[in-house]
């Protein structure tokens, strides 16, 4: 059984948090993206977004094994989008 979709006033938090952790990441701070993504996981474990994100930040720190699971999850989460097969492929390359 699906849980049930988060409310709107939270889909809008979780996506304000989603833009707070790619405006950090771009900074070049990962903690703080990651630790957003975490957050928003902890709330909506298939978010696709920062599934990806996260996975992004795993394997740009040499983490491949972290990356290759965290691009699996996005891809379960959104089958349809190519960036997410792409990226687990490039991890396991």
């Amino acid at each position: 059984m699906k849980p049930p979709a988060p409310s709107p006033a939270l889909q809008q938090a979780m996506q304000q948090s989603m833009q707070q952790a790619e405006r950090a990441f771009d900074a070049g701070d990962w903690n703080t993206a990651a630790g957003l993504c975490r957050r928003i996981l902890d709330t909506k474990p298939d978010f696709f977004y920062a599934l990806n994100l996260l996975g992004v930040i795993a394997a740009q720190s040499g983490r491949l094994e972290e990356a290759a699971d965290l691009f699996a999850r996005a891809a379960a989460a959104n089958p349809r989008d190519a960036a997410a097969h792409s990226n687990t492929g490039n991890v396991l390359k």
